[in-house]
């Protein structure tokens, strides 16, 4: 037992890694489609629109240096290096991607200890150990409590 706590209810909406499932995990009941994935691979839910981090994952959003902000160009949101006065000056932008705030935490998996981490902590997590998804709207790093290396303290 992994030792996943939180319940699942009819009518959350559960997200996970794409390569979780294919068309082998599709069963049909009562004329409704339902996707076979295995309960360990969840890393969030969304319940009534609240966003329920779930099996010991994390959902964090990357940490970007001042100059760099979001930037709608023909209707795609992209990053980009922008002055003081609001020009673009690149869209070649570089940052830490293994720096990130938290936004969303799990309670820990059985016999793992408490990180003592919570939304609003800037940490950084292994290299590579994450993978983005947008999630309700919004776009988040999603990873596993155990990828956590350290809290930054500012």
């Amino acid at each position: 037992s992994l030792g996943i706590q939180d319940e699942i209810k009819i009518g959350d909406k559960a997200y996970f890694h794409y390569l979780v499932a294919d068309e082998e995990d599709i069963m049909e009941q009562d004329g409704e489609k339902y996707l076979r994935v295995p309960v360990y691979k969840i890393f969030c839910l969304v319940r009534e629109g609240v966003i329920i981090p779930y099996g010991g994952f994390v959902l964090s959003k990357p940490v970007f240096p001042d100059d760099i902000s979001e930037v709608d160009v023909d209707g795609k949101k992209i990053m980009a290096k922008v002055s003081a006065s609001g020009l673009v000056t690149t869209t070649e932008v570089s940052y830490n991607k293994n720096m990130s705030i938290v936004h969303h935490i799990g309670k820990p998996l059985k016999n793992a200890p408490d990180l003592g981490v919570k939304p609003g902590d800037k940490v950084m997590m292994h290299k590579n150990s994450h993978a983005e998804y947008e999630i309700e709207g919004e776009k988040y790093h999603i990873y596993e409590q155990q990828d956590l290396l350290c809290i930054i303290s500012e």
